[in-house]
């Protein structure tokens, strides 16, 4: 018989082995205690955070995750749950655990008032439960050349890194530069150290005679960074500098949240390159709370046309007002748009919906959702 329920405590390394098992087979080795420490660290009891299919004589046969977080949007926090660790054993697939898991989370943020569910994988494969492509990431491409000629005047003989560690100055520090941006997810239950670590990466204090400029997480491979952050757009081309002259690199990749356009346009002033891409697999389970926070943060960066927008999908009808750049969204229409889930998913997060997107008033959508990686299950 198959029971499906949340983990206990005591079934932490059941857990972890079967999580192991399945996507070293599928993929490469993997460790989820070393490469998740803040989910599955040894002194993290992550139990409640997983649901089980389990059958009586065999144990457990699937398994599903949610990681709870707040997405703070100029200050408004949004309630989000963040899809991971998911997995059927080898020879219980096709048994449709992973439907009955993925129902009994979705139920469960339905229930505890998740605004956006978000998610990792195959596209194809997650879109069946009501996720879909949104956000927007652009990745620039730094070249030493651009460097050497671009960035002659920058002066970094005495700009040097280091690793940070749990508790330190610098941890406090580069968490206070973190929560300075406009958008951020809460890095305060695990640790800024801790969650910096995920998937193997590090987080480097970048430092000018003692005092920090900014940071950069990255992995096994310098070239590529999780993560760039720095307080002031001359420090920021301090800290590409002088990693790319650490680590003698040709190019050096990094991420910045499509919001973020001072930083796109000061880095595009000498990048290599520069694309555009979605960010994450995102479920808005609450429309008006998101679309106000997210629409609102769009209106300080870009001009949005006046209009009124009614909408519903899923059962929520929901009115977006804008006038002189100023937002409001709240629940209820009277004569609303109607949507499928994934239209609607699609109209408010994909950044390349042009078709839909033109039903907006002008500038209005895509929504500028954002998750660095670390931030990710």
């Amino acid at each position: 018989m198959i029971t499906y329920r949340t983990a206990l405590p005591s079934e932490r390394e059941a857990c972890l082995s079967l999580a192991n098992q399945v996507f070293s087979r599928v993929s490469y080795p993997h460790d989820f205690a070393a490469l998740l420490p803040k989910v599955y660290g040894p002194d993290v009891d992550s139990a409640q955070l997983h649901f089980l299919a389990v059958d009586d004589e065999q144990g457990i046969r699937g398994l599903v995750a949610t990681l709870p977080g707040t997405l703070w949007v100029n200050g408004a926090p949004l309630k989000t749950g963040y899809i991971g660790t998911v997995c059927v054993h080898p020879e219980a697939r096709g048994e449709g655990h992973m439907k009955k898991l993925m129902r009994l989370n979705m139920d469960r943020m339905l229930q505890n008032g998740t605004d956006i569910a978000m998610l990792g994988g195959q596209r194809q494969r997650y879109s069946y439960f009501g996720y879909e492509s949104g956000g927007v990431r652009m990745t620039a491409v730094v070249s030493k050349w651009a460097v050497r000629h671009a960035l002659s005047h920058c002066e970094t003989d005495d700009v040097t890194f280091q690793e940070m560690q749990p508790g330190a100055d610098m941890e406090r520090q580069a968490a206070a530069l973190h929560q300075s941006q406009a958008m951020y997810a809460s890095r305060a239950e695990f640790g800024f150290v801790t969650a910096a670590r995920s998937y193997n990466h590090k987080p480097y204090a970048a430092l000018q005679n003692g005092r920090l400029l900014g940071y950069v997480i990255a992995g096994k491979d310098p070239a590529q960074a999780a993560e760039v952050l720095a307080d002031t757009p001359e420090h920021l081309d301090s800290i590409i500098k002088g990693w790319i002259a650490l680590h003698q690199l040709t190019y050096f990749s990094f991420p910045i949240p499509g919001w973020n356009i001072p930083m796109i346009e000061h880095v595009w002033d000498y990048a290599e390159s520069m694309q555009a891409s979605s960010c994450i697999q995102v479920c808005i389970l609450r429309y008006a709370p998101v679309v106000r926070a997210l629409l609102d943060l769009k209106s300080r960066y870009a001009p949005l046309a006046d209009g009124v927008l009614e909408l519903e999908a899923d059962g929520q009808a929901f009115t977006v007002t804008v006038k002189d750049n100023r937002v409001q969204a709240a629940d209820g229409a009277n004569h609303p748009q109607r949507f499928s889930h994934r239209d609607m998913q699609r109209l408010l997060t994909d950044p390349f919906y042009f078709s839909r997107q033109s039903l907006a008033p002008g500038g209005w959508f895509p929504l500028p959702l954002f998750m660095s990686e670390p931030d990710e299950f």
